[in-house]
């Protein structure tokens, strides 16, 4: 079972089937002008790879990290409430164009919505995706402080105030 720990804001006045955003448009708008990230630093997310939970409070999350090839991994995320899901997306990891994206389908009431974000900083184990344009969040982050262990945390301007949500999950251990 997995989960994906952030939400990507559903648009209520489009519930079509939104295309995936060209990787070029998406480096324009978070203004990445150096493309540094090849397949090497796609290694350096390696850790993210198995399943983790984060199971404080009410609120179960799960999510689930494969490798699809050297140049893309997916997840599944999934938030579950007694034994009813409540949340559900998939994301991808891919380079593209030199760069790396994060790209996150969420699921609500039949409607899937597509966001892509950039990378745009990977240090001491921290990797931050931008996509300036989208409502809410603008960054995603994931990072890994020890062995096991991701935080991770969503950042943006939401209704005119500014917004940060953490996000802590274990490695599933088999």
């Amino acid at each position: 079972m997995l989960v994906l720990f952030f939400s990507c804001k559903e648009n209520k006045t489009s519930p079509v089937l939104e295309a995936e955003p060209n990787e070029t448009s998406i480096m324009k708008e978070v203004n990445v002008t150096n493309k540094v990230y090849d397949a090497k630093a796609m290694a350096s997310l390696d850790w993210l790879l198995g399943d983790w939970e984060n199971t404080s409070g009410e609120i179960k999350m799960y999510e689930r990290w494969s490798r699809e090839n050297n140049n893309a991994f997916s997840a599944r995320s999934v938030s579950v409430v007694g034994n009813d899901t409540v949340f559900s997306e998939t994301m991808k990891l891919h380079t593209a164009n030199d760069s790396i994206f994060l790209t996150v389908t969420g699921a609500q009431e039949d409607v899937h919505q597509t966001v892509q974000f950039a990378l745009i900083s990977s240090e001491d184990k921290t990797f931050t995706f931008e996509n300036k344009a989208h409502d809410f969040p603008q960054q995603i982050v994931y990072s890994n402080p020890s062995e096991d262990t991701i935080h991770a945390w969503i950042i943006g301007i939401q209704d005119g105030q500014e917004r940060k949500s953490d996000f802590y999950f274990e490695r599933v251990k088999e």
